[in-house]
């Protein structure tokens, strides 16, 4: 696996970890459950599918999918500047970013080949 792609698998795995412990496990709360079932549905759509993408795109080295997480993920940017627990979205959406232009310079290099 070549290093863009694993970059992308990282960050997406980094992304689910951080998703699930911040939403089943936060040490931010003392409440059982931490969050209500529409705060659950909401992250989910915003966090643990565009890192579910991030995972597939890395897998088959689709770079238009990296980006289109990149863009999915971009609200998760916010939450970088709350730090703690929470910058670790805002790390792993830029990194869908580093990966979609290493994977695009990869392949113009192998079309100048």
């Amino acid at each position: 696996m070549k290093f863009p792609s694993l970059l992308g698998l990282v960050a997406g795995v980094l992304s689910i970890i951080t998703w699930v412990i911040v939403i089943f496990f936060n040490p931010y709360t003392d409440h059982n459950p931490p969050f209500g079932l529409e705060t659950i549905l909401l992250s989910f759509i915003l966090f643990f599918i565009p890192a579910c993408l991030a995972i597939f795109s890395s897998l088959t080295a689709k770079k238009l999918l990296m980006l289109l997480t990149f863009f999915s993920s971009l609200p998760s940017l916010y939450l970088a500047i709350l730090g703690g627990i929470y910058a670790l979205f805002g790390i792993t959406s830029i990194s869908y970013f580093i990966s979609y232009i290493f994977m695009r310079v990869e392949k113009i290099r192998v079309i100048k080949q």
